[in-house]
Parts: C-alpha cells; sequence; structure tokens
C-alpha cells in the first residue's frame, strides 16, 4: 500500500490470521516520500488465541525488528504503527479518537472529553489572551470547561489536561502526554484512592500510590476506568521508580482489564463466596491444569486456591492475603477460566431467583451413546472418536487447552501363533474396557481405532499426562484374571502416545503419529511408545 494501514484494513488482516491461525500475515506499505519498506506480519498464537503483531522496516542495510507486541486491540496497534512510520499527521497522538495539539495554530483542544488548555510549549504562553478556537481555521467551536475536580486534585491555572476517566481511557491519555513529550504530574483520584504518575519530556519516571511504587502503581493506575484526573505541567519529581517502558506497562495494563472484564462477566465481586467445582482434585492435576495459565506466580496461585473454601468471599480472601488488584486479578481469571472456581451467592444482598431445574432424562444420554457404541464391545466407534477429536481440536485453537491421543492394542500372547499373538476374545476385551472406563476421568473418553485397534483421547491432558495414566493402566489391565478363564498377565498391549500442540498441529497428523507410535511399540516390543521418541530411532520417519 501507499499509506499506512486504516483501522478496517488492520481488522481485515487480524481476521485472516484467527482463519489461519497457522500462518503468518503479512501486510507491507511504502510512503511515497521515503526510501524504506514497513512490514506488518500478525499470527495467532496456538495456547492463548492472542494475536502476536510484528512491525519490520526493510532498508538498504537489511530487515530490521521495530516492535512486537501481543494485543486484540488494532486501535492501539495503529497508533504504534503510525508512531514508527512518522507519516504527515501521524506524530504527536496514537489514536484516531485523540486530536492532536499544534502548538502554533491552537490554545485549546479535546481529548476525548477532557479538556487540554493552554498547549503551547512553556515560554510562549500568552495568558492574557482570550479563549480561541479549537480548529486551526478559525471555525470558532469553543471547548466546554472540565467538570469540578475531585476533592484531592488541586485547582491550579497550571493544569494543562483535566477530565473524567469515564469518558478519556487512561490507555489514551497516557500516551497523549506520551506522544506530546509533555513534562508534569498527573494527578489521579479513583474512589478513596488517589495516585501520582510523573513524566518527563513524555517518558513515565515514577508512579505512586497508598502502598506501592513504581510499575507495581502505574499498572494499576492504567486499569482505572472511573475517577477524575489532572495534568499539572512543569512539576517534576525526584525519584525515578518506574522501570518499564510505558507501552509495555499499557499492553499489561489492557490484560488486566480484560481479565476483569471476564471475572465480572463471570460473577466475581468483592461480597462473592468463591467455591471450587474440582474440590478433590490433586496437586498434579492442578499442575497440570494450570501449564498454559495466564502468566503468574505458580505458588501465589496455589496458596490463593487453597484458601478458597467454599465460605469465605473474594473480599475475605483478600483480607488474609493481602493482593493488590493487579496481583490477584491474573490470579482469580487462572482458576476460573479453567472451570476450577465459579462463584455462588453474594453473602449480603439478595439472591436472583433460579427457576426450578429441567430433568435430564439420563436414558436419553445412554441411548446417544449406545448409538455410537458399537454392539459387541459396548465401547464408542471410530467415527465417535473423529468427531469428539474434532471437537477438542476447536477447542484447543480457542483456549489453549492440550490434549493427547492414546492408540493401543489388546492381544493374548500364544505360541502356537506365528507372531505368539492372537486377538482378545470379545468378552475379555469386554472386561478390559469397563476396567479402563472405570480408571479414566469423566471426560476421558475409550473408543475403537480404526477395524481393531482402541483408542484414548485425553482432554486437557499433555504428553508426559498421558503416559503417566498408561503406566497406571497397565498395572489395572493386568491385575485380576479375566473372565475366570484368562490371567490377566497373558494380555499383551501395546500404546502409542501423540499430542497436540506438543507433537502436532493438525488432527489428522495426530492420529498417524498415535498408530505410528503403537506400531513401533509393537515391533520393540515395548509396553509404551511416545511419537516424540521416534525421532531417536534411526528407521523410523515421522509422518508427513
Amino acid at each position: 500500500m501507499a499509506s499506512i494501514p486504516s483501522a478496517d484494513d488492520l481488522q481485515f488482516t487480524l481476521v485472516r490470521a484467527q482463519k489461519n491461525w497457522r500462518s503468518t500475515i503479512e501486510l507491507p506499505w511504502k510512503l511515497p516520500e521515503q526510501d524504506y519498506v514497513f512490514i506488518l506480519t500478525v499470527k495467532c498464537d496456538l495456547n492463548s488465541g492472542e494475536p502476536s503483531w510484528m512491525l519490520y522496516r526493510n532498508d538498504d542495510s537489511g530487515s530490521h525488528m521495530l516492535w512486537s507486541y501481543v494485543s486484540s486491540d488494532i486501535h492501539l496497534i495503529r497508533s504504534l504503527i503510525r508512531t514508527e512510520s512518522s507519516a504527515p499527521g501521524a506524530g504527536g497522538l496514537l489514536t484516531d479518537e485523540v486530536c492532536q495539539v499544534d502548538p502554533a495554530t491552537s490554545l485549546a483542544v479535546l481529548v476525548g472529553d477532557a479538556v487540554m488548555v493552554n498547549a503551547e510549549p512553556p515560554g510562549e504562553r500568552e495568558h492574557e489572551r482570550p479563549p480561541a478556537a479549537g480548529a486551526a481555521g478559525g471555525q470558532g467551536r469553543q471547548c466546554e470547561p472540565a467538570a469540578e475536580p475531585g476533592p484531592c486534585l488541586k485547582e491550579s491555572s497550571d493544569s494543562g489536561l483535566a477530565g473524567d476517566l469515564r469518558k478519556s481511557q487512561m490507555p489514551a491519555l497516557l500516551q497523549s502526554i506520551a506522544m506530546g513529550s509533555m513534562t508534569g504530574r498527573l494527578e489521579l483520584v479513583h474512589g478513596e484512592k488517589t495516585g501520582e504518575l510523573f513524566f518527563e519530556e513524555g517518558i513515565l519516571r515514577h508512579a505512586s500510590l497508598p502502598g506501592a511504587l513504581g510499575d507495581a502503581a502505574a499498572l494499576e493506575m492504567i486499569t482505572w476506568r472511573q475517577g477524575r484526573f489532572r495534568f499539572l505541567e512543569g512539576e517534576r519529581s525526584l525519584h525515578q521508580s518506574v522501570e518499564k517502558r510505558l507501552d509495555t506497562l499499557l499492553m499489561e495494563g489492557i490484560a488486566l482489564v480484560d481479565q476483569a472484564d471476564f471475572l465480572t462477566r463471570a460473577g466475581i465481586h468483592d461480597r462473592a463466596r468463591l467455591v471450587r467445582k474440582c474440590p478433590d482434585i490433586s496437586d498434579d492435576d492442578f499442575a497440570l491444569t494450570m501449564l498454559d495459565r495466564v502468566p503468574v506466580d505458580f505458588h501465589l496461585l496455589k496458596s490463593f486456591y487453597d484458601r478458597i473454601d467454599d465460605r469465605k468471599t473474594l473480599a475475605d480472601i483478600l483480607q488474609q492475603q493481602p493482593l493488590a488488584p493487579t496481583q490477584w486479578t491474573p490470579v482469580l481469571y487462572n482458576l476460573v477460566s479453567r472451570n476450577l472456581v465459579v462463584a455462588a451467592d453474594a453473602v449480603a444482598g439478595q439472591e436472583a431467583p433460579l427457576p426450578p431445574p429441567v430433568t435430564l432424562n439420563v436414558s436419553m444420554i445412554e441411548g446417544v451413546l449406545k448409538t455410537l457404541s458399537r454392539s459387541e464391545t459396548g465401547v464408542l466407534g471410530y467415527p465417535a472418536l473423529i468427531y469428539f477429536l474434532d471437537q477438542e481440536t476447536r477447542r484447543l485453537r480457542r483456549g489453549g487447552h492440550p490434549f493427547s491421543l492414546v492408540v493401543f492394542d489388546l492381544c493374548l500372547m500364544d505360541r502356537s501363533q506365528p507372531s505368539g499373538l492372537r486377538p482378545l476374545p470379545i468378552q475379555s476385551a469386554r472386561e478390559i474396557a469397563s476396567r479402563i472406563k472405570a480408571a479414566k476421568r469423566e471426560l476421558d473418553l475409550l473408543t475403537h481405532f480404526e477395524t481393531f485397534d482402541f483408542a484414548l483421547l485425553l482432554p486437557h491432558t499433555d504428553v508426559d499426562g498421558a503416559a503417566t495414566f498408561i503406566r497406571r493402566l497397565e498395572r489395572i489391565i493386568s491385575g485380576d484374571p479375566l473372565n475366570n478363564t484368562i490371567h490377566a498377565q497373558s494380555v499383551v498391549s501395546y500404546f502409542g502416545i501423540a499430542g497436540m500442540p506438543q507433537d502436532c498441529e493438525d488432527p489428522g497428523v495426530l492420529l498417524a503419529a498415535a498408530r505410528q507410535a503403537k506400531e513401533t511399540a509393537g515391533r520393540r516390543q515395548l509396553p509404551l511408545m511416545l511419537f516424540r521418541d521416534l525421532f531417536s530411532l534411526e528407521e523410523v520417519h515421522p509422518p508427513a
């Protein structure tokens, strides 16, 4: 293209990346007055589903990556593009919703519904002049006065920016200060909290809140969506407590806002009673469930979970374990999004009346499963495996939940046969299938694989977790005699394991990989083979 991408261009590119999640989508442009080419790439992460953007500049010296961000906010991405492109009209601000200040022509502009007054550089202000029109062409739109300041905001003739956070969002406000290379103190009032952010030529240097300083304080204030603000130009602080770049803090803040919105939709608030959905989950299963969590300290996550006892509210837990919102929000987001914790009734306030439950006809559920099962074994058929494999693949691409597929066979040792094995009788196969059903989790799926083999589909389980389960399952299968006639020790089984996304990203390849691992286990007479271990065998090659 001959211009920087519009919001529609970025939205179109993002949709393409979401539909082609294994591909990197590129969007190049070259501005007429520049000798180099910009290339924006986006690819949706397999685990989180979030798009990862990268901006490159190609010139005579080669290709250089300018930045990399993970965000679904196309307006923020476009703002960063405009900043790097240095296109005419791009400097000064990052979003279309924020108007650019032109010191040569403007005395006042609107940022959202906030009012920026006396926008000329210090030393060039003419306080004696009457209020001027907001547009360069003299179209006389007068700025509306700012609302009354909050209780902790000082009245000052030097304040250059004031307004309401409900109308002027924090990311746009901070980007405006940064891109305007402004120096001063931003005062913020949010409920009973008052915070300060100090900028030096647009760079965030110091942030303070009651009980917090630096990055933690800045990150919490970025998430505020209610309150009042005022920028006092020229005020400085001798402290320098902020270490991260402002754009990094903004990205983390946007993620926190998304997580807080998710918790709100889930009914989580300070008076909500928190309930464990899986009270008997083991430490190992808890760790497996949290493998692909939003980044947070695991020990903090586990200690918070251990305090949930189905009686305490969120406020009760935070009283026992004091945490800032920037700490407990991602912790609780991980627990709720992984379906380990839910909000029960509120301790105070009226409960919404619930309608009487609809009676679930268990026989209907059993009837559906019976139609999908093979009559001779009572095990779900191969078509059912293909259907549920497709569903797990969609969940993986949507929510990043890994899963594993185990393919295995069941035979009896028989020295009279050339192979030393013979098929397992149907009655014995039904008995073993019954043992497997009793040992597996409710969400795990036992099916036939193609014609003669069997398969286990293990949701929310990586390859190592699947291998641990299969080793336990081997002991269960070889325990008691089968039908009082066949010794379970005479049953021979070979297991092959493959997982998504650890081994591959395509369900068809997963089927082939698990089958190949099982066949290799049989040839080498190994009870268990992981597909990833095949690469150490010279004669075995991965499926195409």
